[in-house]
């Protein structure tokens, strides 16, 4: 599919064309009820500059059933961009395909960048019939603010529509037994529409279905690379990866899965059920006692921190040169100096970490407080108001920010026992969660 761009550029000088021809908006009369036009939910919101008589009147043009007067704003907010953008979804929404483009046009001739204006032009353009044109607008659009969700819809839409004949092609080959051309036409359709889950996971299917599950594994790895932690992906990857043994990459899938799909119960036990085989086939047999502790060291609590935030190995800008005195030889000392080299543990006088020193609630609080750090997440944290530790305290925020995103529960009076050790499923647990949020900030 052509994937031509409309430069700034040529943005101002088609807008400025319509202008200069004497195009202003339509001064239609009052109308109550739409006649065939663009249904409500296509309608964006307001821009955020919009003033609160046009944020007001456009918010009537995104409920379904009446559309407001000529009237609703007055004419000095109608010459606004604004203004214009508001006038040219007023048209579409009753149908009148020139007015909307002329209002489009005069708006952008003001606001060359004015997303919502560019989006009404691939309405406009798609309404006419001219996808292509289309296209360009809606992308446009998206260069000028990615968060306009409803562009991006209209673009995987016209891209759907676009690719639909391939798609067709590509299921018939598949019941006729033809996998290589079933192949090709998927691949042929991703080229067009990378963002479509399906096709990945077709291809992904013949590939298993001929017996190389590690080349279908590698197909949806790339389909988590173009579309993100895609839940269909995510699962089936999962299932894959705990097929052929490859626990530590399921586990991974799974927990991105139930991050996605928090209250979906199986997800959690797959999750559950893909990190236990991992920790059967591949961690220390020390580390799979930790639960079951009444209590944890710091040692045994950087193995923990160690081994579920792997993602900040690539995240965490490294502390380079710390010595760490008493690390000795131990199944932990691995973990100790990945953890003291993050940031996230620290030595204390004489370089000594003192690994055995048990671990109390306070030191989990610095520890993932730190960690929130590093992803950038402790600042946006909540803040729940806590009765203990009282504000004035070293560790207050701390407390706040593990509190307020569930990573340690607070009592029920809004305490929080700082000095009281912690247990190993306690510490488990909170690291879990703890992890989660450093997934959402490492995508």
């Amino acid at each position: 599919m052509r994937r031509n761009r409309i430069s700034d550029a040529a943005v101002l000088i088609l807008a400025m064309s319509v202008v200069a021809a004497g195009c202003t908006a339509p001064a239609a009369g009052p109308v109550t009820t739409p006649r065939a036009g663009l249904t409500a939910e296509r309608v964006p919101a307001a821009p955020a500059e919009a003033s609160a008589s046009v944020t007001a009147a456009w918010a009537s043009l995104r409920i379904s059933g009446t559309v407001p007067p000529a009237t609703a704003i007055d004419p000095t907010e109608r010459a606004t961009a604004q203004g214009q953008t508001y006038e040219g979804f007023r048209a579409l929404r009753i149908g009148d395909l020139i007015g909307a483009q002329n209002a489009f046009g005069a708006a952008l001739g003001s606001d060359p960048a004015l997303a919502q204006a560019q989006y009404g032009m691939g309405l406009t353009a798609d309404a006419q019939g001219r996808g292509d044109l289309a296209q360009d607008w809606y992308e446009a659009a998206l260069r000028s603010d990615p968060g306009l969700t409803r562009a991006a819809v209209e673009l995987n839409r016209l891209s759907l529509d676009a690719v639909s004949p391939t798609l067709r092609r590509a299921e018939q080959a598949v019941d006729a037994g033809d996998t290589a051309a079933a192949e090709a036409a998927y691949r042929e359709v991703l080229l067009s529409a990378p963002f479509l889950a399906g096709p990945y996971i077709r291809i992904a299917e013949l590939r298993v279905a001929a017996g190389d599950p590690n080349r279908a594994i590698d197909v949806l790895e790339g389909a988590r690379r173009n579309l993100g932690d895609d839940p269909a992906v995510l699962r089936i990857l999962g299932d894959l990866l705990m097929d052929q043994g490859r626990y530590a990459e399921a586990a991974d899938a799974y927990r991105r899965l139930a991050d996605r799909m928090p209250g979906d119960e199986a997800v959690a036990a797959r999750a559950r059920e893909a990190r236990d085989a991992y920790e059967r086939a591949a961690l220390p047999s020390e580390y799979r006692g930790l639960a079951a502790r009444e209590s944890l060291t710091r040692e045994e609590l950087a193995a923990v921190l160690a081994i579920q935030l792997d993602d900040l190995e690539r995240i965490a800008a490294g502390r380079v040169g710390v010595i760490v005195a008493d690390a000795g030889d131990r199944w932990t000392t691995p973990f100790i100096l990945r953890t003291v080299e993050w940031g996230v543990l620290d030595v204390y006088q004489n370089n000594e970490f003192y690994p055995r020193m048990d671990v109390l609630r306070s030191m989990l609080v610095e520890a993932a407080y730190r960690v929130l750090e590093i992803v950038g997440a402790a600042d946006s944290a909540p803040s729940p108001a806590l009765v203990e530790p009282p504000p004035e305290h070293l560790l207050y925020r701390q407390v706040q920010a593990v509190v307020g995103l569930d990573i340690l529960a607070a009592n029920s009076d809004g305490s929080f026992d700082l000095l009281e050790p912690v247990t190993g499923s306690e510490a488990l647990d909170a690291i879990e969660r703890l992890a989660s949020v450093v997934r959402q900030y490492a995508r």
